[in-house]
């Protein structure tokens, strides 16, 4: 009797890991599991047909939170400047509507880290373009020519890529956070403005 038992446990263990296999196999991709135990309450929206995001949402979700403009920010040097990269975000959970297929222009509020006047530190506003980058992680990067901004005999900077307001702050702090990133286009002034606030800032050195 305990040998029939035996048998019969072994081939119900032997059916349940078949099954789970099955099931494991059907949840896979490429070959690496993803479990979720809790159903999406909705399904992703079409994704543009030039890219498709699905595959980058599993791995990395985190790419299309707001926070990730400036998580995954970073700086590289260049002569005369800085080029400024800024993570790229999705402007809802469908993960198809990055933000800058939508807006045409981007404004950084940037407040001094070392420089205050009355309590309140000083400000400056950083106008650029707002471009998908060829690398969708991040929007195209901000090339922030220094030298010639500190040249300037105005109170502001501009030229063909950005527009600095209080650029003449340049001489008297060196250190910025990015506080504030908001969207907006020229063309389409009937689409509201989109912006987000930094909870961790991302600071800059310009020098």
């Amino acid at each position: 009797m305990n040998k029939c038992l035996k048998y019969s446990v072994a081939a119900m263990t032997t059916i349940g890991l078949w099954s789970f296999g099955v099931f494991q196999g059907h949840e896979s991709w490429n070959g690496v599991v993803y479990n979720n135990f809790t159903k999406p309450k909705r399904q992703l929206a079409s994704v543009s047909s030039h890219f498709d995001l699905s595959k980058l949402v599993s791995i990395h979700p985190e790419v299309f939170e707001q926070q990730s403009l400036v998580d995954r920010a970073y700086v590289t040097e260049k002569q005369n400047g800085l080029q400024l990269y800024l993570g790229h975000i999705s402007m809802d959970s469908s993960v198809s509507n990055l933000v800058c297929e939508h807006y045409s222009h981007l404004q950084l509020v940037l407040h001094s880290s070392n420089v205050s006047f009355s309590g309140d530190p000083i400000e400056m506003r950083l106008t650029a373009l707002c471009n998908v980058s060829k690398n969708i992680n991040f929007i195209d990067p901000i090339f922030i020519p220094i030298s010639q901004i500190k040249k300037t005999k105005g109170s502001h900077f501009k030229n063909k890529s950005i527009f600095l307001k209080n650029a003449y702050f340049l001489h008297m702090s060196s250190e910025w956070l990015i506080k504030k990133i908001s969207f907006f286009s020229k063309k389409g002034r009937s689409l509201p403005k989109f912006s987000v606030k930094a909870e961790r800032p991302f600071g800059i050195t310009l020098q």
